[in-house]
């Protein structure tokens, strides 16, 4: 009898020390500082390093950020109507890239648009849907890759959340 009295007190008092130190973790995470340790490294020497030309280094690095950078514009609440959507999905002048455009239907990842290449400069008004929607509300995410003028290779990618808002006819 005295070692259940026993065993029932140290499991009460586990559960107790578990409880406690639930606890203890809670109020530690909600009441820790979030902010990161932002400092400045003290070892460093101010000033371009020797033997490196700026001027090219800046020109190189524009030209990177240049080449990887995809410009659009794009309607993110369009409404559709049967399958037409008011996309309004743009390539802009002095993007120096085509662009393509595919829309994928958040919950089931199925492809809803596939657009061809794009010229800058040019634009997508309204695009069909390969399928039709109940009315309601609808989340979608467009992902424009960005291609060479010359060679058609893939140079960049992004992507954007769409609301698709579609309307009772």
């Amino acid at each position: 009898m005295a070692s259940k009295k026993r065993r029932k007190k140290i499991i009460i008092t586990s559960a107790a020390l578990i409880i406690a130190a639930g606890i203890a973790a809670y109020f530690y995470i909600i009441n820790r500082d979030t902010e990161s340790v932002f400092e400045y490294e003290d070892n460093v020497t101010i000033g371009d390093m020797p033997g490196v030309d700026r001027d090219a280094l800046l020109l190189a690095l524009q030209e990177n950020t240049d080449k990887a950078a995809v410009a659009f514009s794009l309607n993110s609440k369009p409404s559709v109507l049967g399958t037409e959507m008011n996309l309004l999905f743009e390539n802009p002048k002095g993007n120096g890239k085509d662009i393509t455009l595919a829309i994928y239907e958040n919950d089931t990842g199925e492809v809803i648009y596939q657009s061809k290449a794009i010229r800058e400069g040019n634009y997508l008004a309204t695009v069909n849907l390969l399928k039709e929607y109940a009315p309601g509300t609808y989340e979608a995410t467009a992902l424009i890759t960005a291609l060479d003028t010359q060679t058609h290779e893939v140079i960049g990618e992004t992507a954007a959340g769409l609301t698709l808002q579609v309307i009772d006819q």
